[in-house]
């Protein structure tokens, strides 16, 4: 597997893994979008660079899936692992 395929598929797997935690912990929806299920969220998450993480976070992952798929930097996976550890860490899952 490429490498820019592999980027690709752990920040995939990252999304999916805030959307799971979104539902737990603030009790929203299962249904719907990522982007849906972040702003039902957003009012609920106190900290305001926890939730612009996750926006930056729905960016890429947008990108990603949409056509005219990115392709990854080294320099913006580093981003997001950065930004997804932050909000694992804050968010505690």
């Amino acid at each position: 597997m490429a490498l820019a395929q592999k980027k690709q598929n752990e920040i995939l797997k990252a999304v999916l893994d805030i959307e799971a935690h979104l539902v737990k912990k603030y009790k929203i929806s299962n249904e719907g979008t990522f982007g849906s299920k972040l702003k039902e969220a957003g009012p609920k998450i106190k900290n305001e660079l926890v939730k612009d993480s996750m926006w930056q976070i729905l960016k890429m992952r947008n990108a990603i899936v949409h056509p005219g798929n990115l392709n990854i930097t080294s320099k913006e996976y580093e981003l997001f692992i950065s930004l997804f550890t932050y909000v694992k860490k804050i968010e505690k899952f």
